[in-house]
């Protein structure tokens, strides 16, 4: 796998780690469910250690940008290659009951804590704030699991 297609968000996910989340959903929840997603989709079995990595980094600096984009994530010792889930949140997810910090989409992603992995680690969190902009953010909300793969897959992002 060449280092673009490595690091192309659409090539990171798949039908299976695309998620509809339901209204009220808790960010807490909601990550928890990604990862279990990753997992299932990668055949990883430590997910609890996955789930405490993710909500560690998330509790030091939380990842919700003002697009309405989050963006856990974590790097994680003895993974091999970056796994990542997206949950499409059409209703929106109230993270601190202040509007301006409403989560309306979340990208989660995991990648190998070797040294090797630090610049592709960057680069997806770069493409992601670049590909998840408000107007395509409306698109993905309106889509399903499906049409939003290849939404994103179409970016070539």
């Amino acid at each position: 796998m060449d280092f673009t297609e490595e690091t192309d968000i659409g090539f990171l996910l798949t039908e299976k780690t695309i998620l509809r989340a339901e209204p009220f959903t808790k960010k807490e929840v909601l990550m928890n469910s990604l990862i279990s997603r990753i997992c299932e989709a990668h055949h990883i079995s430590n997910l609890e250690f996955l789930q405490s990595k993710v909500h560690e980094r998330e509790k030091g600096i939380p990842t919700t940008l003002d697009t309405g984009l989050s963006i856990p994530h974590a790097r994680i010792d003895g993974l091999d290659d970056f796994a990542a889930a997206l949950a499409l949140l059409p209703y929106g997810l109230n993270e601190q009951n202040d509007s301006a910090n409403m989560i309306r989409l979340m990208f989660i992603f995991l990648s190998p804590n070797k040294k090797e992995f630090y610049p592709r680690h960057l680069q997806i969190l770069r493409k992601a704030s670049l590909l998840f902009q408000p107007d395509f953010i409306d698109a993905l909300n309106l889509a399903s699991a499906e049409e939003a793969l290849r939404l994103i897959r179409s970016r070539k992002i």
